[in-house]
């Protein structure tokens, strides 16, 4: 928005600095001026409670409240969830994530149908949060699950991958993650990527369906992670708060993503394997996930700066 020549930087309203300006119900203006799609293009799929890309004009998650299971969309004001507009629709009741929409431009949203297997986001009125910031809750008792169901992926087989994650994994053992790329079978050579698994009080993994990487790891609570994996033999490394991780163990017979796979988020089993898996396996928040079929080694140190301004992890 323009006053004469000039560009709008900022709008206040008194001393009140304002997010958004309409013309009626359209948008006009904003104060948000790029996300970290706009620089780190070419994800595959994008769920954040952020706003990624200057150009998605889209809700980030459909809401339902517990009083009534009426359901609203839940945008953004400038970069942030909109969490006045949030807390209004969730007055006094529970609220859960029935979709979480996909910024990447592809459409991916992850969704759930099922009251009882829905994440949480509100509590009694109140936004829950990780690090002051909005967070979806899942708790082993509840069997939550979103996903995508199976799409048609661009690339398959032993192809590069890389994925970022803002993450607070509260239950332990292998068979629990709060993400995954999954083609929902059992098959044997279907190997497929979940991640990541707090597999005991010192290591964690990343999972795949016929293989894992297990590293040394004693850091809780709300982390950056990160796994960049280059096909055909090539590196697998993982970090976390932007420091790599130390290998405990390795047991890697490569990647064989199929073109018709999907994005599964909150929780799962990766014994089960399957994509629509409700096992009451995972406890913990989920605020970030960004896939990218490709190597962006090149790009993680500027996306994990650019992740860590926003949440201040570390």
């Amino acid at each position: 928005m323009k006053l004469g020549t000039n560009d709008i930087g900022s709008v206040y309203l008194g001393t009140n600095a304002v997010q958004k300006v309409y013309l009626g119900t359209n948008e006009v203006w904003s104060s948000f001026s790029g996300g970290l799609l706009d620089t780190y293009s070419g994800a595959e799929a994008a769920y954040s409670l952020r706003r990624l890309s200057s150009s998605y004009t889209g809700s980030a998650i459909e809401v339902r409240r517990a009083s009534d299971n009426s359901t609203q969309n839940i945008g953004f004001s400038g970069e942030d969830l909109d969490i006045s507009n949030l807390q209004s629709f969730c007055s006094g009741t529970d609220g859960f994530v029935t979709t979480w929409y996909d910024q990447s431009g592809n459409g991916y949203d992850a969704t759930q149908t099922t009251a009882a297997n829905q994440p949480q986001i509100v509590s009694s009125g109140s936004v829950i949060t990780q690090g002051g910031k909005p967070a979806v809750y899942t708790t082993a008792s509840g069997n939550k699950n979103l996903n995508t169901g199976l799409l048609t992926l661009p690339v398959s087989g032993d192809i590069d991958l890389d994925f970022f994650a803002v993450i607070n994994q509260q239950s332990s053992g292998n068979a629990s993650h709060l993400f995954a790329l999954n083609d929902n079978t059992t098959t044997t050579d279907r190997r497929k990527i979940f991640c990541y698994a707090n597999d005991s009080a010192t290591t964690i993994s990343v999972r795949l369906s016929g293989g894992f990487i297990l590293y040394d790891n004693t850091t809780t609570g709300q982390l950056l992670f990160n796994t960049n994996y280059q096909g055909g033999g090539g590196a697998f490394d993982s970090r976390i708060n932007g420091s790599s991780l130390s290998v405990a163990s390795f047991s890697n017979a490569g990647l064989n993503i199929q073109t018709s796979s999907g994005f599964q988020l909150i929780s799962g089993d990766t014994n089960n394997r399957l994509l629509t898996d409700v096992s009451p396996d995972s406890i913990g928040y989920l605020q970030e996930v960004i896939f990218y079929l490709s190597d962006e080694s090149s790009n993680r140190t500027g996306m994990e700066t650019n992740i860590n301004d926003f949440y201040s992890i570390y």
